[in-house]
């Protein structure tokens, strides 16, 4: 009896043992991966901080006994990465790309709303352009139209989401939830899990944002308009508004997950509508939202999904129209809005 207890024991610690040995083999690497991506501007002393933490924990392991010991001293070294790691401040003040140089402000005087740094761009390739900043100004009351935006580049998997605001007099303000790259920079999907890339909200003319991925990086886009009621649309730009104008005192940080096109865009709405948007792992894989919103029946159903997501197509639409005034006006033609709203995804 006394040698199954000694060998239930024994089992049980190498159970133990080993799941530690694995938990402490992940949190190595995410706290070599914060210091190899560090604020450290040399890139020499990162590596060789890395490699110095990696040695420092085995040493830990080898030469400290009894385990309970090395492993306690370990979690203070863990917390004390973690915690330089997490006071990384995000940065305005950076050598920036030029489409992301300036972040808008926003002055609000009761319905009469004030945007400085409206991005209105006018191409003639993708990286050659006039840069045109603008202030506008828009009567919040009059907000008649929320459409959402996806863009894709590549695999269907991953688009680009973007929301457009359309007034009773005919204007739209678009909204795009970007990295702000500075110059030289490149994105890079692993790297924005750690604070690499700063987060932006790009406010401007349709003729710009949209245009861009139709007209000039001839994109895949779609536009699915909202059905939400005026005071939701109302209240969605203002949050947005805020946001962007916040982030201009407030510099913050872009997150694969949790703060990305999509999910940023969520929140928003989220904020001002009854139900929260259902998860479902398909909103991490954006691209599959419109299939998401097909299968809760935010969509027609009266076809197969690819025939129905042809009816919201724009890219054809948008280069026939031509970058002029009517382009926003031609790329909603024959585009009718969701038979539900938003809460239906």
């Amino acid at each position: 009896m006394m040698n199954r207890h000694r060998q239930l024991r024994t089992v049980a610690l190498l159970i133990t043992w080993s799941v530690a040995g694995v938990v402490i083999m992940l949190l190595t690497t995410v706290a070599d991966s914060f210091l190899y991506v560090s604020s450290l501007p040399w890139a020499w002393a990162r590596v060789l901080l890395a490699v110095a933490f990696i040695l420092l924990v085995g040493g830990l392991f080898v030469f400290i006994k009894p385990r309970w010991k090395s492993a306690l001293l370990f979690i203070g070294l863990f917390a004390l990465v973690y915690l330089w790691y997490a006071l990384i401040p995000a940065s305005n003040d950076r050598d920036w790309l030029p489409e992301v140089a300036r972040t808008a402000s926003v002055d609000f005087d009761g319905d009469r709303v004030t945007i400085n740094n409206v991005r209105n761009f006018r191409y003639r390739s993708e990286h050659d352009y006039d840069e045109v900043w603008e202030s506008r100004v828009y009567d919040l009351s009059t907000v008649r139209s929320v459409d959402l935006y996806f863009s894709y580049w590549g695999p269907r998997d991953i688009a680009h989401t973007m929301f457009s605001f359309g007034f009773e007099n005919g204007d739209y303000l678009a909204l795009s939830v970007e990295t702000r790259k500075e110059v030289g920079e490149e994105y890079d999907p692993l790297r924005s899990f750690f604070k690499q890339f700063e987060l932006i909200y790009i406010l401007g003319d349709e003729r710009d944002l949209i245009a861009l991925r139709t007209n000039t990086r001839l994109e895949d886009t779609y536009l699915f308009p909202m059905s939400m009621p005026a005071e939701n649309r109302r209240a969605l730009l203002v949050d947005i508004l805020k946001r962007a104008d916040e982030l201009g005192r407030e510099p913050a940080y872009y997150a694969t997950i949790e703060h990305n096109c999509t999910t940023s865009l969520l929140g928003h709405l989220n904020k001002v509508q009854e139900r929260p948007v259902r998860f479902s792992l398909k909103l991490l894989l954006n691209g599959y939202i419109p299939e998401l919103a097909y299968e809760r029946g935010n969509l027609p159903t009266d076809a197969p999904f690819e025939e129905v997501m042809q009816r919201y197509a724009i890219s054809a639409k948008a280069i026939e129209a031509g970058v002029g005034p009517e382009f926003s006006e031609s790329i909603r033609e024959g585009i009718d809005p969701f038979p539900r709203g938003p809460d239906g995804l």
